[in-house]
């Protein structure tokens, strides 16, 4: 999980039926292996998420019905703490049988405040006081409450699952033009063709396509890449690339990288590729300045192994916000890789280092949580304080992170600091839980203490 390519998705792009706001990606989970472009071999994405009309802050537009060519999803930034005030109490004040629709800022208070607690901004997560409001935004005529309330039935938010009660209130949606429905459909659709093979498999992606071929009449590019990674799944990468270049020719720097990636990685024609990826650079496109300097850094596709470069790119797209370029920038910042050389040795730079790093982990970068953990139970980073118990609930996160992957090696980290005593309190029987539990995830250094710590 700590050397890997980036995913050139952010978490706006596809994000499978969760409540959204604008479209959420957080990149909560670090990219996956061996693909620099985005939907191959990727982690478990956040599904759509409560929808806001405003992209990276929690307050809205106005509600209302979305016109082609204006829908533009952006990444949320992750909320640096839990905010542990008192919960917001849900009253109505709206008799139920009223037929007049508040004011649009009513609607939009609603749609806040279901986001609010859905999010956890402001007050504690209580799901079903969301999916009221919700619900009542909904009533009132609002768009984006009838789409919360959806995704909220899909998932079982404050709500008993029902899908099919979920997908008839975006079907309806998409019938009115609301583009995010038509790519939450998508979505549902590649999911369901996950879980199957053959014929069954292609036509659930078709359905899928079909759906986003709506939300493209929109000219959305969030519906274009979908599209593009659907036709590369099926194995038509000419087709994906002729979507890739429409969604780049809007404007899209996500598309443009994917392209110049599908160029490099499955049509043999690095120089086109590679001569695609330094323009975008050149542009500030944060996805090809991380792919750059991560081709450099592992010598992949043919490029010559350049620390020195790589690290330049890597600070660029630090810089430009992708969150999985902190980690490598403070993994070289703190390891002096790339930097110049004094008296022989290269230049470390520890609190830099510690910037960066605690900015990936707010981004839930899960190999900056182990980096960053051992940094701080270690005495011999100057300028940097131990900090044993920051360092044991660092990993304590990891090792209990809900993600596609789980994390062996922080269960197996926080199983030491339960062991030894580490900045928690001494726990022998949690501790061989943990090392249980890593061992059961694929971690082989765990199985001797696993089988010490029997249950």
């Amino acid at each position: 999980q700590q050397n890997q390519p980036a995913q050139q998705q952010n978490q706006s792009r596809s994000q499978q039926n969760q409540p959204t706001q604008q479209q959420y990606q957080s990149q909560q989970n670090y990219p996956s292996q061996q693909q620099c472009y985005s939907q191959q071999n990727q982690p478990m994405q956040p599904q759509s998420q409560p929808r806001t009309q405003q992209n990276q802050q929690m307050s809205l537009h106005q509600a209302q019905p979305v016109q082609p060519a204006q829908q533009t999803q952006s990444q949320s930034e992750l909320q640096e703490a839990q905010i542990e005030e008192e919960e917001e109490e849900y009253s109505d004040d709206t008799p139920s049988n009223s037929t007049t629709s508040p004011p649009i800022d009513s609607n939009t208070e609603l749609n806040i405040r279901g986001m609010s607690i859905i999010m956890n901004v402001g007050v504690r997560s209580n799901s079903s006081n969301a999916y009221l409001l919700f619900r009542e935004a909904a009533e009132h005529g609002s768009l984006e409450g009838k789409y919360n309330c959806a995704i909220c039935i899909l998932q079982g938010l404050g709500t008993a699952v029902n899908e099919v009660e979920g997908e008839n209130l975006l079907k309806s949606l998409i019938d009115q033009g609301f583009i995010p429905a038509m790519n939450a459909m998508g979505d549902r659709q590649e999911q369901k063709a996950k879980a199957v093979t053959g014929d069954s498999k292609i036509t659930l992606l078709n359905e899928a396509l079909n759906y986003y071929t709506k939300a493209i009449a929109y000219g959305n590019t969030e519906a274009i890449i979908k599209a593009a990674n659907i036709h590369k799944t099926l194995g038509e990468p000419m087709k994906a690339l002729e979507y890739l270049k429409n969604a780049a020719n809007l404007g899209d720097e996500i598309a443009a990288n994917d392209h110049a990636m599908l160029l490099i990685t499955a049509m043999d024609n690095f120089d086109q590729g590679l001569d695609e990826l330094v323009q975008n650079a050149n542009k500030g496109n944060r996805y090809s300045l991380y792919n750059l300097g991560y081709m450099l850094y592992f010598g992949h596709h043919g490029l010559q192994c350049d620390k020195v470069r790589a690290r330049e790119y890597f600070a660029k797209a630090a810089d430009a916000g992708y969150p999985p370029a902190y980690h490598f920038y403070a993994k070289m910042l703190a390891s002096g890789e790339g930097a110049p050389l004094v008296n022989g040795q290269p230049q470390k730079n520890y609190q830099e280092a510690e910037k960066f790093y605690q900015k990936a982990i707010r981004n839930q970068i899960y190999p900056s949580f182990l980096n960053y953990a051992k940094m701080l139970q270690e005495r011999s980073h100057d300028g940097i304080e131990q900090r044993l118990d920051i360092a044991a609930a660092i990993l304590k996160q990891a090792a209990d992170a809900d993600t596609q992957r789980p994390n062996a090696i922080a269960m197996f980290r926080y199983a030491e600091c339960l062991e030894q005593g580490l900045g928690v309190t001494q726990d022998l029987t949690l501790a061989g839980a943990y090392y249980r539990k890593s061992y059961q995830y694929g971690y082989k250094e765990a199985e001797e203490k696993a089988r010490s710590y029997p249950e």
